[in-house]
């Protein structure tokens, strides 16, 4: 299949964190990975001892990748050989996301994120 070339006159991205990738051009593998541990108690912390990311098994867990011994046959019609656009206005990436303005020929991308929220008990 014709590779085709990405045409933009102005790109804009307010914001990026956490393993985002924004790449301009080719690349041949992308693989963004993110693992987070947000901890919010009430009153705050004095440090982030028993925090670790081994105490929590979803960080150890293996993802469940979509199985690729099947085939698909299909049929593309590219009527021109590039994409043009005159703007991108992007907010915000977080968490592993990607902005491609290229080909990519494989995208694995992956974020694990444990949420844990520490609240005071009320007195009796």
């Amino acid at each position: 299949m014709r590779q085709r070339t990405t045409k933009s006159k102005a790109v804009k991205v307010g914001g990026l964190s956490h393993s985002s990738v924004f790449h301009i051009g080719d690349a041949k593998y992308v693989t963004p990975n993110m693992d987070g541990l947000a901890v919010q108690r009430e009153g705050g912390f004095k440090n982030d001892q028993g925090f670790e990311l081994s105490n929590y098994p979803i960080f150890q867990a293996k993802p469940a990748l979509i199985p690729t011994d099947y085939s698909i046959t299909q049929t593309r019609y590219h009527h021109h050989p590039e994409i043009r656009t005159p703007y991108i206005r992007v907010t915000a990436l977080s968490t592993s996301a990607i902005l491609q303005l290229g080909n990519v020929k494989q995208l694995n991308a992956q974020a694990k994120l444990k949420h844990i929220r520490i609240i005071k008990e009320e007195d009796s």
